[in-house]
């Protein structure tokens, strides 16, 4: 992303969900919660103004289909898929003893924001772009007050240790089960970077902890159906694709990280899980989302 700037990225996920509550067949993976949300922080700028008349336009689901078969197929819809996945996977996670929650480039996601108001006895923080909070945490002023388990941990990820972000973090825990989550960030990392995050993830907690993160197979792979022109628009808008996987490689990737693979998910399974609508749909195929869980015997067996 460009300096001074929030992210392209988190605009066009956040107009996305909101054209599929309103524009699909598809509405009901999006709740009215998450419609207010993306209302509420796309009206708080020029470009999320532009992007909310775009929903409403006639021509909207036109411009969709044109963009998606020269960019992305499916690619709309998808993000409404994996941010219920996600969700799902973090409530999972709370049910079964998580106490602290950190999104990791959190964009414009609302999930935190909505669980912080759930589950007051679980600690929320969003690492991002001090750009991007500059924006979140203004439209959400009058929402947060009086919540103190939400909290905005500016961090750039090219330039900052996030494991000295979150040493020096005064609302960070490293004694509480937590869950990371990452969604659609990784691909936008060096891999230095990316190798960084994870060693952060599994030293700065001691508790049993877990990742959500999504991933990308290689560009050209049978598997991802992404244009080859996405890849130059996403460079000349400032946000290179610099990082991708190959699913076949994930067990290794995480072994790195004394981090054990609990679950994967890829196009077929979201559609097995949430798409019950009968036609032909356009889905987006070589993102997948993991589901990772770190060895705490391990990393204490490292520190004797």
């Amino acid at each position: 992303m460009k300096e001074n700037q929030a992210s392209l990225t988190a605009f066009t996920v956040l107009q996305g969900l909101l054209y599929v509550a309103k524009r699909t067949q598809f509405s009901a993976l999006v709740a009215q919660e998450q419609v207010d949300f993306a209302e509420l922080i796309l009206s708080q700028s020029a470009e999320g103004k532009k992007r909310l008349k775009q929903i409403d336009k006639p021509s909207a689901k036109w411009s969709v289909k044109l963009r998606e078969a020269l960019l992305l197929p499916g690619i709309t819809l998808h993000y409404a898929l994996r941010k219920k996945y996600i969700e799902e996977a973090a409530l999972d996670a709370i049910a079964n003893g998580v106490t602290q929650v950190v999104n990791l480039g959190a964009g414009f996601d609302g999930l935190a924001y909505q669980l912080s108001g759930r589950y007051p006895d679980v600690e929320f923080i969003e690492v991002d772009h001090p750009q991007t909070h500059r924006l979140k945490s203004r439209a959400l002023a009058a929402q947060l007050m009086g919540r103190n388990n939400f909290h905005f941990l500016s961090v750039d990820f090219t330039k900052q240790e996030l494991q000295s972000a979150l040493s020096d973090a005064e609302h960070f825990d490293s004694s509480q089960k937590t869950l990371f989550i990452s969604e659609g960030v990784l691909m936008y990392l060096e891999q230095s970077d990316i190798d960084k995050m994870f060693n952060a993830i599994s030293q700065s907690t001691y508790a049993d902890s877990s990742v959500i993160f999504t991933c990308l197979e290689p560009k050209g792979s049978p598997k991802n159906n992404m244009r080859s022109l996405l890849f130059g628009y996403l460079k000349m808008v400032g946000e290179p694709i610099k990082w991708m996987l190959p699913s076949e490689a994930l067990e290794d990737f995480l072994a790195q990280y004394q981090c054990s693979l609990m679950s994967y998910a890829g196009t077929e399974e979201l559609k097995q899980k949430y798409v019950t609508q009968p036609g032909r749909h356009s889905f987006h195929t070589g993102e997948y989302l993991v589901v990772g869980h770190f060895d705490t015997q391990a990393k204490m067996a490292d520190m004797d």
